[in-house]
This record gives structure tokens, C-alpha cells and sequence, in this order.
């Protein structure tokens, strides 16, 4: 797959996720929007593929505080 590509998967996957953000103050898809416009200027294939890794840790991260909250909210629930 392209690094074009990738890039645009990557982003309306992290906007898809932003959707169910925890924080409603925090603005999560001003936030990525931010980070892909900074970087649309790139044009050296490393440090795309570094920005996309970057992008990769981001969804990862978001993922696991999804599942955190859905533990905390079972534990409340149960304990």
C-alpha cells in the first residue's frame, strides 16, 4: 500500500476513533488534523514512514484508553 494512501486510512481511522473520545473538552479531531496538516509538507519516504509510525502509536494509544475505560466502568459496576 502506498504511503498516500496508509496515510489517508490512518487518518479517518484516528477521526473514527475520536468520535468516542472520554475527554469532551479535549479537541481530538482539531488535534489530528493539526498533526496530518503539519506534516503534509514531507516528502522524504523515512520520514513519512516516521510521522505514519507516529500516527500508528497515536491510534494504539487511543485503543488502549478505550479499553481502560471500559474496564474502570465494569470494576464500578461489579466491585
Amino acid at each position: 500500500m502506498s504511503q498516500r494512501l496508509r496515510a489517508i486510512a490512518l487518518y479517518k481511522e484516528l477521526q473514527r476513533l475520536g468520535r468516542d473520545y472520554p475527554d469532551p473538552n479535549y479537541d481530538i479531531h482539531g488535534t489530528i488534523r493539526r498533526l496530518f496538516e503539519k506534516n503534509k509538507h514531507l516528502t522524504d519516504p523515512s520520514e513519512i514512514e516516521r510521522a505514519l509510525e507516529h500516527g500508528e502509536y497515536m491510534r494504539k494509544e487511543i485503543l488502549a484508553l478505550y479499553s481502560l475505560r471500559k474496564y474502570r466502568h465494569l470494576k464500578r459496576l461489579y466491585y
